[in-house]
């Protein structure tokens, strides 16, 4: 208590972030840690777990928050957005706090930092006055986040000092302080028995005075029921994996199906004989076109068993079981009350006991390249006694800093090195059970657009578990994307954590996807006999003995007009193609059910849809093609020219989405849909230049004349701004 008492002399520091995938919160943890070291009493926590009613009576605020999809703030924001936007607030009603923000973006996107700029006017409009100006941090940039970001601390930490000053007789403690412990690994105690830590524990482990400004540890409380957010995913099941790619070596794509338990059939209502019509409106779909569908990924066993290897070459003379880093020794995580609150905990952590092997294979990431914070707390657990010791210290120290970071990028971020890599690079480096959630980052989900319609996709009966009871209707979802491998100048190949995960997903050879589904079609047959066979149900195998893979739905950025007959123009290359097989699943299945017009044969009108994909290669990589010629042919699809970038001739510049776009014939297409029919524009792939543009392009071609004069620049500029503030122009892109 005297503790707390003596950090509180120089004020409260509160610092809420909005985090999508991690980022914000390891900014805002860092801002955490240093403001402890300069003595502020501080709470660091998601925006959506802070008692908003409170928050006039704060007094220094710093607020960090990234922006998703067309704009919008992280899940773990919108409740504290919404608030802030309640009409019923006077434009005095934060007058009392002086606050500070800073935004993570991308300025690939058409709305950069969106979410922050828009919190940074509505602060000011309640009356915050600003401690500094707001700071913005771009990816684009050559250090990442970091460059915008160490300015902004800068002054951050200056404002702060004028706007607290230090006490008398208290100081900043030392650079490499530790920084508060947050969560801590420990062996498992059985239940009503305490905490379970090390002997040495209380002397030994880094970081503890500081962590013992809060109170007591505690366990981690049970996460939310299934399926309600990122940790608390549903256990879905692989029934296919393909190689959409001829050469996977050269370029590797595939295409994954995966089945989404949504309840059983008798808790849906749904009787023997299985009548399918009443078990497709009793199960409304769980997303729709343009949604995201969250991925947590596991480490792969070779990467599980190099960890545990390089921390027993470390571990402490005479430790057994958990703290000699055993695989199969069961471990708990403990963390500080404010994170075991409501919405407080957001990242992964298993609420009981479990192995250290399952903690590192499905808790931590093993794949990343350590952050400045690892490096610190590395820094700490290095035995610095002897010259090559000090050596390897000073060094993490110096990654560690602000000042260190181009050179934590060169060693670590550009050759992608891992976190074990690092470990074994740093042999003096002797971590123990209580750093292992410091030195590895939280594990992080990975978003993929969904490519299937749920109608077109259909719902799949399976056996119960045991055999018995009811069975479980499932939900199918399509993923399509590309297996990330590269090569830096270190010996092992490089690859994408999620990606390769879910490539090594494979159903048995027993299973048979061509077992029906039922889909709306399936539906139409099923109901004239009134009766769905049992055969739907796999014979004598159940969902348990498909690969599982941990996901959960998500709101994407790309929404679908509400008249489906509203014209479309999507851009989508390489495996930016994946949403908008679901927006031509969706408008082939109207089509089919007359509840849409489409061009019949002749075409006298344009269809009310057109695709631009490419590709590197007809032969290698044009994935889907023939759903596309089916849809072209069918009057859903326009005929427009695939981009094959490598197919051109020597001597010939390379052919892209772009490219194709800025054609004459192209351009009043897009014209024709977007400007006189008032369709939408969608655009999708990965980030970079590829939706500058693509922006630059559409722009062009709405300047170009179509039966009239065009307009001018300014003229396209202001309908591009129309477009985008209408949400007639959307944006999917990722790094």
């Amino acid at each position: 208590r005297k503790a707390m008492e003596v950090a509180r002399a120089r004020g409260e520091l509160l610092i809420l972030y909005g985090s999508q995938t991690g980022t914000a919160q390891e900014v805002a943890e860092q801002v955490e840690a240093e403001a402890a070291r300069r003595r502020f009493a501080v709470r660091c926590m998601p925006m959506d777990a802070y008692p908003l009613a409170s928050l006039p009576q704060e007094r220094l605020l710093v607020a960090i928050c990234s922006t998703t999809g067309q704009g919008e703030p992280p899940d773990n924001m919108r409740g504290f957005w919404q608030f802030l936007r309640r009409r019923d607030l006077p434009p005095g009603a934060l007058g009392g706090v002086q606050h500070a923000c800073f935004g993570l973006g991308d300025s690939s996107y058409p709305k950069f930092n969106v979410a922050a700029r828009r919190l940074t006017a509505r602060m000011a409009q309640l009356g915050s006055a600003s401690l500094v100006t707001a700071g913005y941090g771009d990816e684009q940039d050559d250090l990442g986040i970091e460059q915008g970001l160490q300015p902004w601390l800068a002054s951050l930490w200056e404002a702060l000092g004028a706007a607290a000053p230090m006490p008398t007789g208290l100081s900043t403690l030392p650079p490499d302080a530790p920084p508060p412990l947050r969560f801590v690994l420990a062996p498992y105690a059985p239940p009503g028995v305490p905490a379970n830590f090390p002997p040495d524990f209380l002397s030994a482990a880094p970081g503890l005075e500081l962590a013992s400004l809060r109170p007591a540890w505690t366990r981690v409380p049970q996460p939310p029921p299934p399926g309600t957010d990122g940790r608390s995913a549903l256990p879905a099941r692989v029934v296919a994996n393909e190689e959409l790619t001829t050469n996977s070596e050269a370029r590797d794509v595939r295409h994954i199906e995966l089945l989404v338990p949504i309840g059983s059939i008798g808790l849906l209502g749904a009787s023997r004989p299985y009548d399918a019509e009443a078990m497709i409106a009793l199960s409304p779909p769980p997303y729709e076109p343009g949604d995201s569908l969250g991925v947590w990924p596991r480490n792969s066993d070779e990467a599980v068993s190099r960890a545990l290897a390089r921390l027993q070459r470390t571990a402490p003379e005479g430790a057994i079981g958990a703290s000699a880093f055993e695989g199969d020794a069961l471990v708990e995580v403990l963390c500080a009350p404010a994170d075991a609150q409501t919405g407080a905990l957001t990242r992964p952590l298993p609420p009981g006991p479990v192995s250290l092997r399952e903690l590192l294979a499905a808790y931590v990431d093993l794949n990343a390249p350590p952050r400045r914070r690892a490096c610190g707390a590395l820094a700490q657990c290095t035995d610095g006694r002897t010259g090559e010791g000090a050596a390897q210290e000073g060094r993490l120290r110096e990654f560690a800093s602000a000042s260190g970071q181009a050179l934590l990028r060169e060693y670590a971020g550009k050759p992608r090195r891992t976190a074990v890599e690092v470990l074994e690079d740093f042999d003096h480096a002797k971590p123990r059970l209580f750093d292992v959630l410091a030195i590895f980052a939280p594990m992080a989900p990975r978003f993929y657009s969904i490519a299937s319609e749920p109608q077109s996709a259909g719902v799949r009966l399976f056996a119960s578990a045991n055999g018995e009871g009811e069975p479980i209707l499932a939900q199918s979802v399509h993923l399509c994307f590309a297996v990330l491998r590269y090569k830096t100048f270190l010996r092992d190949v490089r690859g994408g954590l999620c990606s390769s995960f879910l490539a090594r997903q494979h159903p048995p050879p027993a299973f048979k996807t061509s077992r029906p589904f039922l889909n709306a079609a399936a539906a139409s047959v099923a109901t004239a006999a009134n009766v769905v066979s049992e055969c739907a149900v796999i014979d004598n195998l159940t969902i348990e003995a498909l690969p599982c893979v941990h996901v959960w739905f998500r709101a994407g950025a790309l929404r679908m007009p509400k008249d489906e007959n509203t014209p479309l123009v999507m851009i989508g290359p390489g495996t930016g193609v994946a949403p908008f097989r679901a927006f031509v699943q969706r408008r082939s299945r109207l089509a089919n059910e007359g509840k849409i017009v489409v061009p019949q044969n002749g075409f006298t009108t344009q269809p009310a849809c057109a695709l631009f994909f490419g590709c590197r290669s007809e032969k290698l990589d044009y994935v889907y093609a023939q759903e596309w010629a089916n849809a072209q042919a069918s009057g859903v699809l326009a005929r427009v020219p695939v981009a094959f970038s490598r197919d051109s001739r020597p001597g010939e510049a390379k052919t892209y989405v772009q490219t194709v776009l800025s054609r004459p014939e192209m351009a009043k297409l897009i014209r024709e849909l977007v400007v006189e029919r008032e369709g939408h524009v969608y655009v999708a792939g990965s980030a970079g230049s590829m939706p500058r543009e693509v922006r630059e392009a559409i722009r062009e071609a709405i300047k170009m004349p179509s039966g009239g004069d065009g307009m001018d620049d300014d003229e396209a500029e202001e309908v591009m701004r129309a477009l985008e503030a209408a949400g007639r122009y959307q944006v999917e892109v990722w790094g």
